[in-house]
């Protein structure tokens, strides 16, 4: 509520006036009206609360608070001045104090980019890899894509769909990944793996890298064992474990 409501104060209270006292009528305000405060229930229900999830709110609010944000701008004229200065306050103070977060985090080093393990395997990859390469990283960090100026050779940018599509934060040290494994997902990596003759294989989890040290490659033998049989560990690298595929190497036809 404090990141959702805080940041966009005044269009939520011009929202909540208009669905109590309406200035317009009709199906479409109506429409309107639902998808605002019914999308509570879909950012809400995965308990989870990443800030994106609250985007859902922008197109539908701004609709619902613009009666009341028209009305705002036809009457300034004749408002007392500090009335102004409240209102100016209530939309500037959020966005001050977004700006103070936004920069204080990149001063922490907390932004994805940021990751010290990542820029290195990245510088590595960058300065190691040819640009048209192309990688799969087994992991939970597509950063590394970007920061390596490198495309994914695979259909997937994070690898976590194939053991139950969880964030690997939000798991407990020792948590058996095993019954979320999704076979389909498997295997159409190894499809693309042998149809793009993907050069290079990078193993995230021994870095721990975004906990992905919860996730090894073990859980997904097929995968590990399509690594050993057509890769070979070129380097390791702030704890990842880089392959490269070996000239030649085909994959056995069933």
């Amino acid at each position: 509520i404090p990141l959702c409501v805080g940041s966009a104060i005044v269009p939520w209270v011009l929202a909540m006036r208009e669905t109590f006292r309406p200035t317009v009528r009709g199906p479409a305000r109506t429409g309107v009206v639902l998808s605002v405060w019914l999308s509570w229930i879909a950012v809400g229900m995965g308990g989870r609360f990443y800030e994106h999830y609250f985007l859902q709110f922008v197109a539908p609010l701004a609709l619902l608070a613009s009666p009341g944000a028209a009305e705002l701008v036809k009457s300034w004229p004749g408002w007392s001045r500090s009335r102004r200065r409240m209102v100016v306050l209530a939309c500037a103070l959020p966005a001050l104090i977004l700006f103070a977060f936004s920069f204080a985090r990149g001063l922490a080093g907390a932004y994805p980019e940021q990751e010290p393990r990542a820029r290195e395997l990245a510088s590595w990859l960058r300065a190691n890899t040819a640009p048209e390469e192309r990688l799969f990283i087994w992991g939970h960090y597509s950063p590394i894509y970007y920061l390596s100026g490198r495309l994914p050779g695979t259909r997937y940018v994070t690898t976590s769909v194939h053991v139950g599509n969880f964030d690997p934060g939000h798991l407990a040290d020792g948590v058996d990944l095993t019954p979320f494994r999704s076979d389909r997902d498997v295997a159409l990596t190894v499809r693309d793996l042998e149809a793009n003759r993907v050069p290079v294989f990078v193993d995230t989890a021994p870095s721990g890298i975004h906990h992905w040290d919860r996730v090894p490659l073990s859980t997904v033998p097929a995968l590990e064992r399509f690594l050993h049989e057509h890769y070979a560990l070129v380097a390791e690298v702030a704890g990842s474990r880089i392959y490269r595929r070996r000239q030649g190497v085909t994959a056995a036809q069933p």
